[in-house]
């Protein structure tokens, strides 16, 4: 009875957290003036690159195709709240997002969090403030990811465990083509822990409308040691408005055996100004102590901000199947419910 009423309070308190921060939202509807074009704007941004576009004629043509097919795939990433949309804005970014998931298998689920990419105006343009904090990440796509940091990819992780970090991230290089981050700072989670990251993402036109970008990651922790990952994107612009993507994913633990990995197939099509759906078909595995498939999974996204455009409301429902005990996979169904709220510069 007594985990029940606590069960209860902690439901009741983040619904009454959602429920003051949409008033506020809604209250302080005016501040986004200048919004509408900002996603637009900071797509080409974050293609460039702080050094710009090269003048010689050979690099205007390489660099007209490369924003191209860039603008369409930061695009996306940025409508959808991607991480790496988050790494590569080129100005000061915060997400509050909040979460409901009513799972077969895990019944109802909460999770919210914040994250934010701060330019430090008395500092040089190069250094950045970063601060994340979440309780529960319901948004974990069908693979690790391209962070070993920003990604938990453990399944026992749950509500009530909350992780929060917070560093300075300095520009070693920001290029059309590359971009390479280092950070440090320290997480919080039962312990305050050190840490240390290095990030390259490199992008890459393969054809007129095929595009490659490459994303290796590094980070340090005093207690884990060494985490390491790799993320590969092809993306295919089809037409003005879909794009496809291909995703291969790897993420290896110093403190565990083998490697995760996982591969993905995605489609996102812009229905309107403000709608945008996705549809994306997963599987995940570890290579220890069998190389199998952990979960499949096929997840349908339809997100809008019709309501204000820093205001992001989601749905998103999926069919997954992880492989029991005895080899079996049994099907399951849930359907995520998101808000997110952005501010940005």
């Amino acid at each position: 009875m007594g985990d029940l009423l606590r069960k209860e309070s902690r439901l009741s308190k983040r619904k009454i957290t959602m429920t003051a921060a949409l008033a506020l939202v809604l209250f302080c509807s005016g501040a986004a003036a200048a919004a509408e074009t900002a996603l637009i704007g900071d797509s080409m941004g974050a293609c460039m690159g702080e050094e710009g576009f090269e003048t010689a004629w050979l690099d205007r043509i390489h660099s007209y195709i490369t924003r191209t097919l860039c603008q369409p795939s930061v695009w996306f990433d940025n409508f959808f709240g991607e991480q790496r949309s988050g790494e590569e804005w080129p100005g000061s970014l915060v997400r509050w997002r909040s979460s409901f998931r009513r799972d077969e298998k895990e019944g109802d689920l909460f999770g919210s969090g914040v994250s934010a990419s701060l330019r430090l105006p008395k500092m040089s343009q190069k250094f950045r403030l970063i601060i994340t904090s979440q309780d529960n990440d319901l948004d974990a796509p069908g693979h690790p990811g391209e962070d070993p940091f920003l990604q938990d990819t453990d399944p026992g992780v749950t509500a009530d465990t909350k992780r929060s970090a917070a560093g300075l991230r300095y520009d070693l290089s920001d290029t059309r083509r590359a971009r390479l981050h280092l950070g440090a700072g320290f997480r919080l989670t039962d312990t305050v822990e050190p840490y240390v990251r290095l990030r390259l993402r490199v992008t890459e036109p393969l054809s007129s409308h095929t595009l490659v970008r490459l994303t290796p990651a590094v980070v340090w922790f005093r207690d884990e040691g060494i985490n390491q990952s790799f993320r590969i994107d092809f993306d295919w612009r089809l037409g003005e408005s879909a794009l496809a993507r291909a995703t291969e994913a790897a993420l290896w633990k110093e403190v565990e055996p083998g490697v995760q990995w996982g591969s993905a197939l995605s489609l996102f099509d812009r229905l309107g100004p403000t709608v945008v759906a996705g549809i994306e078909g997963s599987a995940e595995g570890n290579t220890y102590p069998k190389n199998d498939v952990a979960r499949y999974r096929l997840v349908t996204r339809i997100r809008s901000n019709f309501i204000r455009p820093w205001l992001f409301l989601e749905a998103a429902p999926e069919l997954y199947w992880p492989r029991d005990d005895t080899g079996r996979y049994r099907r399951y169904k849930a359907t995520t419910l998101r808000i997110e709220v952005q501010f940005f510069s």
